[in-house]
């Protein structure tokens, strides 16, 4: 593709049918960057992964047409190039295959140079959330992610009932054989020096660490499996993010996990978060609808199934979308707490109550995002609803710690009584919503399309 577009003249046409896996997917980067710098994108039409375009070839293509920039466009930056995508769900229109006949929609070029993607099916209004979310900074320079096991990739070579999910406990207790099954494709030719980035941060099968002779190093081993450790993992259509703390083995599962720890996490570049409770805040966004709604739209291009794409390195370029660290710190308490105990007489109640909490995580994010908190504004320039913003996170803050007790410093749950909480639910609830200053600003980003467009 490059040397087609070297060869073409100025504003000359050039039409592609390659494999759609160029539109997100890390190898073809530097191909994407050099495009988008020398080219205008006019047309990109995907097809869904169900569908068979060339018969008896088990390959997913698209279609790309681009024109070569003139010399005075590729330093124009004042110009926001817009091309038109789709994406084809239905086979009938392969039989007589024509534009006109699909529906399109436009999108920004910005938008894909923001984030190194080809999109071919986002909304108008996540392409505007994505472009302002692009203020704040991605997640690569802020947290450096490390790779878990990857084991028994394809499903098929175990029977039905086989368990994808496994404990360390259930773990010792399988035969030699039996592990060896389970393992099946981990990712790394000997499986003793199966390492992940740095030496002292893999994560350890509970053999390997039974294998470990030396004392000290075995001490240094746990040490640091028992750090506090938030694992994110694709569930099909789903983001899961969870924190396991002082336990010396996390859970060995199907498919890949991602993992970072405290010490990976670069206050420098972003020092408006401090380090207290900031592995539940980090869980709570990363776990929040506002982060699964931009990871879809960021990576629906070229998808294969309906599964999510899953790479560390497509976590990185989400944006980290500031949020107030004691508040976040608090709802992951809540969550954390609700999601594992358990209320027998009340789950409907329990399960409101989580909603909630993560309806107000996604009202703070959008309205982080509306307001630009966090962002430094020129001289003269004004945060537009970030007093309300403001007032609003406060708000919360003290309702929760008059009602629920909860130390904002060291964010402590044990005099939290989840059961009061769940049985009270409405009564606590519509006490806060009583509250003017509350009730203005969610019902403001309820009504916003960007709210709206959550799933």
């Amino acid at each position: 593709m490059k040397r087609s577009v070297d060869h073409l003249e100025e504003k000359g046409f050039l039409s592609f049918i390659i494999p759609n896996r160029v539109l997100s997917n890390d190898y073809a980067t530097k191909l994407r960057f050099f495009l988008l710098q020398q080219c205008n994108i006019q047309l990109i039409v995907d097809f869904n992964p169900k569908m068979q375009v060339f018969p008896g070839a088990n390959v997913h293509p698209c279609i790309i047409t681009i024109t070569k920039r003139g010399k005075s466009d590729i330093h124009d930056k004042k110009q926001d190039h817009h091309f038109y995508s789709a994406l084809i769900k239905d086979e009938s229109i392969l039989k007589e295959f024509n534009l006109y006949n699909i529906e399109m929609q436009k999108v920004s070029q910005d938008l894909s140079d923001m984030y190194n993607i080809f999109f071919t099916e986002i909304s108008d209004d996540m392409q505007k959330f994505l472009i302002k979310a692009n203020k704040y900074h991605q997640l690569k320079p802020i947290i450096e992610i490390h790779e878990g096991t990857r084991v028994a990739r394809f499903q098929h070579k175990f029977p039905p009932t086989f368990q994808y999910r496994i404990t360390a406990q259930q773990w010792f207790k399988l035969s030699k054989e039996k592990k060896k099954q389970f393992i099946g494709e981990i990712r790394g030719k000997d499986i003793e020096r199966y390492i992940i980035g740095k030496s002292r941060q893999y994560l350890a099968l509970p053999e390997l660490l039974e294998s470990v002779d030396n004392i000290e190093k075995k001490k240094n081993i746990i040490a640091e499996l028992i750090k506090p450790t938030v694992y994110i993992r694709e569930l099909g259509k789903k983001l899961f993010a969870g924190l396991k703390s002082e336990t010396i083995t996390p859970l060995i599962a199907y498919g890949g996990v991602y993992f970072f720890k405290e010490d990976d996490i670069n206050f420098k570049v972003l020092k408006q978060l401090p380090n207290n409770g900031i592995l539940l805040a980090l869980l709570v966004y990363l776990s929040s609808n506002v982060v699964l709604n931009m990871y879809r739209a960021l990576y629906n291009s070229s998808a294969w199934g309906n599964a999510l794409k899953f790479r560390s390195s497509y976590l990185y370029k989400l944006p980290l979308i500031l949020f107030d660290n004691n508040l976040f710190s608090i709802f992951g308490l809540l969550l954390t707490k609700l999601h594992s105990h358990n209320c027998n007489n009340s789950v409907e109640n329990q399960e409101f109550v989580i909603d909630w909490i993560e309806e107000q995580i996604s009202i703070c994010l959008i309205g982080s995002v509306i307001c630009d908190f966090g962002i430094s504004k020129e001289k003269g320039e004004r945060n537009t609803g970030l007093h309300e913003y403001l007032e609003y996170i406060e708000l919360i803050k003290e309702f929760i710690q008059i009602y629920l007790r909860i130390s904002t410093t060291s964010f402590s749950t044990r005099e939290i009584d989840i059961d009061y909480l769940v049985n009270n639910h409405l009564n606590l609830i519509q006490e806060i919503e009583k509250n003017q200053i509350y009730s203005f600003f969610s019902l403001k980003i309820r009504n916003h399309p960007w709210f709206k467009m959550l799933a």
